[in-house]
C-alpha cells in the first residue's frame, strides 16, 4: 500500500503490488521490494511501515543502502524506518490479555459453543428476547491474534452475560459441552471483572481506530494517542483493583520498550504534532517532561 499527496494536495492510497516472497529473510524481502518500485519508476521513499519482525529491520537497512547506491536519499533516510503503531498496540494489550487468559478462553468456548450449529443461535435469541435484550446483533468470534476482535467478542459477551445464565437454566446440554472442550461457562461473578476489563480497554480500541485511519492524515495524531495510553497505564497500575494494576503493569513494561526510548520512535511524528494547531507544543511538553522525565532531551531543533 502506498500513500501519497497529489498536485492537488490531496490524499491518495493504492495498492501497487502484491508479490509471493520465497522467503522470509530480511536481505529478500528488500530486494522484492525494491524490485517493486524500480519496475512502477518510484524514485523515492520517505517512509516504510513495517511490523517490529527483526528481519524487516534488516530489509530497511537493506533498503536503505540501495538507496544511497542510486542517490535516492529524503533527508539522509532517518525517517524511512517506522514501526506499524497498530501492530505495537496489539503487543502491548496481548501482554496484558495474559492475565485474564482464564477468562477469555472460557468467553470464546461460550461463544464458539453458540456459533457451531443452526439452531443454537436461535435459542440463544429466544433467552435474550425474554430478558428484553434488543438491538446491537448478537455474539462474534474473535481471532486470538487480533486483539480488538477479542475486544469486540468480550464487549458483545458482556451485553448478554444474563442470557448466557438463562440458556445453563434451559439447556443443561451447555455446561457439559464447555467440559468437554476444555472451559466452563463464564459465571455470574465472572462478568464483573470482564466488565471491568472491557472498560480498561476502551481507551486502546478507540486509539487503534484513531491512528489506523487510512482515508486521511493521521500522523499528527500519534504522539497524542500515545501520551494518553501512557496517562491511562500509569493511573491504572496503581488501581486497588489487583488484577487491573498487575495487568497495566506488565502493559507499560511493553509499552516502554517501544514507545518509552526517544530513539526507538520515528521523529518525524514529533514535527508532525507540533505542525497540528491544536496540539502546539502542549503533547511535546508531556513527552519530554513528563514521561521521559526532568532533565537535558534531545532537541528537534536540528529536524
Amino acid at each position: 500500500m502506498a500513500h501519497f499527496i497529489d498536485n492537488d494536495w490531496n490524499l491518495n492510497n493504492r495498492i501497487i503490488n502484491l508479490i509471493k516472497v520465497s522467503n522470509h529473510k530480511g536481505a529478500t524481502i528488500g530486494e522484492e521490494i525494491e524490485s517493486s518500485i524500480l519496475q512502477l519508476g518510484i524514485k523515492k521513499i520517505f517512509t516504510i511501515i513495517v511490523n517490529n519482525a527483526s528481519s524487516n529491520q534488516i530489509a530497511i537497512d537493506y533498503l536503505r543502502r540501495r538507496a544511497k547506491v542510486r542517490n535516492c536519499i529524503v533527508l539522509d533516510n532517518e525517517f524511512m524506518y517506522r514501526r506499524c503503531c497498530t501492530h505495537i498496540l496489539n503487543l502491548i494489550v496481548n501482554e496484558g490479555l495474559k492475565e485474564v487468559n482464564e477468562l477469555v478462553v472460557k468467553v470464546r468456548n461460550a461463544v464458539k459453543y453458540m456459533k457451531s450449529s443452526p439452531a443454537r443461535p436461535d435459542k440463544f435469541k429466544l433467552c435474550a428476547d425474554k430478558q428484553n435484550i434488543l438491538g446491537g446483533g448478537l455474539l462474534c468470534l474473535d481471532v486470538p491474534t487480533r486483539w480488538n476482535s477479542t475486544y469486540l467478542m468480550l464487549t458483545m459477551a458482556l451485553k448478554y452475560g444474563a442470557t448466557f445464565d438463562l440458556m445453563q437454566d434451559e439447556y443443561g446440554q451447555f455446561v457439559l459441552h464447555l467440559l468437554e472442550i476444555g472451559g466452563r461457562e463464564p459465571k455470574s461473578d465472572n462478568w464483573k471483572t470482564i466488565d471491568a476489563f472491557v472498560s480498561f480497554l476502551k481507551i486502546f480500541y478507540d486509539v487503534t481506530l484513531q491512528i489506523s485511519r487510512s482515508t486521511n492524515a493521521n500522523s499528527n495524531f500519534f504522539i497524542k494517542e500515545v501520551a494518553k495510553l501512557y496517562r491511562h497505564l500509569n493511573k491504572f497500575s496503581q488501581s486497588v483493583d489487583k488484577k487491573l494494576a498487575i495487568m497495566s503493569e506488565r502493559m507499560l513494561l511493553k509499552y516502554n520498550n517501544y514507545w518509552g526510548d526517544f530513539e526507538k520512535v520515528n521523529k518525524i511524528l514529533f514535527i508532525a504534532t507540533m505542525l497540528d494547531p491544536r496540539s502546539k507544543l502542549e503533547v511535546l511538553e508531556f513527552w519530554f517532561i513528563d514521561f521521559l522525565g526532568p532533565g537535558e532531551h534531545p532537541s528537534l531543533l536540528h529536524y
